[in-house]
């Protein structure tokens, strides 16, 4: 689906436009949550052979399951999940997923069109995607006061927990400042403000002072004060599996708390012409569409998973890098 004039005209106004019917639900969105149903009952397995569970809970639903994991190991998952490397601490056992569903979404042809009217034809699979496992708000607050659910909060940038405000540009290093980067939120299930939806402060990329303020003390350093913009803006982006979010690097956005008893589950994911820096380079992005050369593109999700263990053994090898190196604590405006 290519995006409409008057879609890009919104996008260009406001930072961001809402893709209603982009992509089939169920012939991508709900492959990948079916393997994640696989992943899910790998990891269950895995703990339970480890004594860390007291079952498999092989007879509970998805939500119903990652709950009770984490309520019995007091700890996230998140990681297991995720189809990128987390930014500290890699080791041997760090677990991450690359799994052919997951591959085929992020080269779905739908979802490359509605790219491709953004940035053009030669299209690069930025390494600047995760996905959000955000359970609800209840299981680590009181007394399930989980301390690893509480560092990622603090920090406003867990995979778990509601995301501070923050632009995509400033979670790169500067040499991605150049490049024309496009972020795609993509539900796995229809999520609403309850189940903490993506917020945005609609006209905010215009913005272009914001970027300096990103203080070290959130989001990895890379987030943003309510001082600094139009806070009380704020628009809440419900939507529907099938539904894709379009956003420009430069807009400031974030997401809710999970008040509801469902687990929300999401992509967000980012892309940009090919050539151009990804602000991630010890991980490996890959080419998904090019008119000038086909032959560059990957089409093999084994070789994607292969490039992302490679990357891993690298990490190890070398240590893991300073990946926000670029945001000074010091900084008067952090003050």
């Amino acid at each position: 689906m290519f995006l409409s004039n008057e879609q890009l005209k919104n996008l260009d106004q406001n930072g961001y436009v809402i893709v209603k019917n982009a992509i089939d639900p169920e012939t991508t969105v709900d492959r990948v949550f079916n393997e994640y149903e696989f992943v899910l009952d790998k990891l269950c397995n895995e703990l339970f052979a480890k004594g860390e569970i007291s079952s498999t809970h092989d007879d509970l639903n998805f939500d119903e399951r990652i709950m009770a994991v984490y309520q019995e190991t007091n700890r996230s998952h998140v990681q297991y999940f995720d189809f990128s490397l987390p930014l500290q601490e890699i080791s041997e056992d760090t677990p991450m997923w690359h799994g052919p569903e997951v591959f085929r979404l992020l080269t779905n042809p739908d979802l490359l069109d509605v790219v491709e009217s953004v940035i053009g034809p030669e299209i690069h699979s930025n390494p600047v995607g995760h996905i959000r496992i955000k359970v609800p708000s209840r299981i680590y607050d009181g007394d399930n006061n989980f301390n690893n659910f509480k560092k990622a909060e603090k920090a406003g940038f867990g995979l778990d927990t509601a995301t501070t405000w923050h632009q995509d540009q400033g979670v790169g290093t500067e040499d991605m400042d150049e490049t024309n980067m496009l972020t795609v939120w993509i539900p796995l299930r229809d999520t609403t403000k309850e189940m903490g939806c993506l917020k945005v402060i609609p006209g905010s990329h215009k913005n272009q002072e914001l970027l300096q303020y990103c203080t070290a003390g959130t989001n990895h350093g890379a987030g943003i004060p309510e001082r600094f913009f139009e806070a009380d803006q704020m628009v809440p982006l419900p939507i529907d599996k099938g539904d894709l979010i379009v956003f420009n690097k430069k807009l400031v956005h974030g997401s809710l708390d999970n008040e509801s008893d469902q687990v929300r589950i999401s992509f967000d994911i980012r892309y940009n012409p090919i050539g151009e820096a990804t602000g991630r380079k010890w991980f490996p992005g890959f080419n998904a569409r090019s008119k000038n050369d086909p032959d560059c593109v990957l089409t093999d999700p084994v070789k994607w998973a292969e490039s992302w263990v490679e990357a891993k053994n690298t990490l190890i090898k070398a240590g893991t890098p300073d990946f926000y190196s670029r945001w000074d604590e010091d900084n008067p405006a952090c003050a």
